[in-house]
């Protein structure tokens, strides 16, 4: 690591514009901070493809999910339908326009017949 020393050192370099590329500037590590920094890298890099598989497995399940409510509600929707039909078939006989009614000339009034 740059002690303050360094840093200051390297000011007017920078203050010239003789400053080296950023690709070219060598970093020292101890071992102990290049392990941890692997390891860091593993361990992030594990849990983002642990949630990539999870975001995967969640989108899958939300399709099923969709696709069966979907399938259900059309057989809800088909039920539904044929319940109201025969309620109309229903009310129609027992509200609607009787067909088979007598004609007035049919009856025989029963006031007028004589008894025996």
């Amino acid at each position: 690591m740059d002690t303050a020393r360094d840093i200051v050192e390297d000011l007017p370099a920078i203050s010239e514009g003789k400053c080296p590329a950023f690709s070219q500037v060598l970093v020292t590590l101890s071992k102990q901070a290049y392990i941890q920094l692997t390891w860091d890298a593993r361990y992030w890099k594990t849990t983002y493809q642990r949630a990539i598989a999870r975001l995967r497995e969640l989108e899958e399940r939300h399709r099923r999910e969709t696709e069966q409510a979907a399938q259900r509600e059309a057989a809800l929707r088909g039920e539904l339908s044929a319940a109201q039909a025969k309620i109309r078939e229903l009310q129609k006989r027992v509200f609607g326009r009787k067909s088979e009614q007598s004609s007035g000339a049919d009856r025989a009034p029963t006031a007028n017949v004589p008894s025996p």
